[in-house]
């Protein structure tokens, strides 16, 4: 709690005047040395008297105490809004983070298709033509067939074998 000790001296300080006053003496030795005491000063020494304020009533310690106890929340709220704020803004880095590791991998993952196309051109130089398949075909059609040629229709009759003596 970054606020605590500054709440906790001012309820101390606040708590002190509670106490009965007593009279202060600043000292002031020959050497230049200052002390403040409750007891009288050394006789070499320049005495000051400092004058404490009066005790403060039980309604004014009831108020510095309310004081200090709406100090000690504020400064809760603070932190607990700081601590929000902070938790916030890492959600936000860590989501911006996300994204740029999805926005670096789909690009690698681009990249890598790209290269793999490329290396695909460099090995198959001529593109790969396919066709499609046609959507109407044209009914068959029956075919004659040729018609024989006149020096295939008019064959010698094969020859006997012809005995010899």
């Amino acid at each position: 709690m970054k606020h605590g000790g500054f709440v906790l001296g001012a309820l101390l300080l606040v708590a002190g005047h509670g106490a009965p006053a007593w009279a202060v003496n600043k000292c002031v030795g020959a050497d230049g040395k200052v002390t403040y005491t409750d007891s009288p000063c050394a006789p070499d020494s320049r005495v000051m008297r400092v004058d404490t304020p009066p005790l403060p009533t039980p309604a004014e310690q009831a108020e510095a105490r309310a004081r200090g106890e709406e100090l000690v929340r504020d400064a809760q709220a603070l932190e607990a809004r700081q601590a929000a704020d902070a938790l916030a803004r890492r959600r936000e880095h860590d989501a911006r983070q996300a994204a740029e590791q999805a926005a670096q991998q789909r690009q690698a993952q681009q990249d890598a298709a790209r290269d793999e196309a490329e290396r695909r051109r460099a090995m198959y130089p001529l593109p790969l033509v396919v066709s499609p398949a046609p959507r109407y075909l044209p009914p068959l059609v029956p075919v004659a067939p040729p018609k024989p040629r006149a020096a295939e229709r008019e064959r010698p009759a094969p020859m006997r074998s012809f005995p010899f003596p």
